[in-house]
């Protein structure tokens, strides 16, 4: 199903590589934080936004969808697999977030640095 999703819009209106472990990922903090899910549930619910983004791209052949679109679709996937207290997290967060984007709080270099790092490290140890 990736095959259908190659490219997706950042906020920023700059374009990438459409990545699918970075919803797999975002989904299971989320539920970590809650304590509701694991790994595999949140790569379950990973795959249903998937499999909505293909929907919608078999619809609109020139379809890129942005991130916002996607995160909308997280929440929608968390409520209807009935993960309501990370469904609830990841709204907040959401919300918490645009309102740091909003006032102009950027993430320190640094802590980017750090954050790829660990998504390396992530990647090579599953590849592993």
């Amino acid at each position: 199903m990736e095959d259908f999703i190659k490219k997706v819009e950042k906020r920023d209106g700059s374009v990438v590589r459409f990545d699918f472990e970075r919803i797999v990922i975002a989904i299971n903090k989320a539920m970590m934080a809650t304590s509701e899910g694991s790994l595999p549930e949140a790569r379950m619910v990973a795959n249903k936004v998937l499999a909505d983004l293909v929907r919608i791209s078999r619809k609109y052949k020139n379809f890129v969808p942005n991130v916002e679109g996607i995160q909308d679709s997280v929440e929608k996937e968390l409520i209807l697999s009935e993960y309501v207290n990370t469904a609830k997290a990841f709204i907040l967060y959401r919300q918490k977030r645009a309102e740091l984007r909003r006032i102009g709080v950027k993430v320190p270099e640094k802590v980017r640095e750090l954050a790829a790092d660990s998504e390396i490290t992530e990647k090579v140890l599953k590849a592993g």
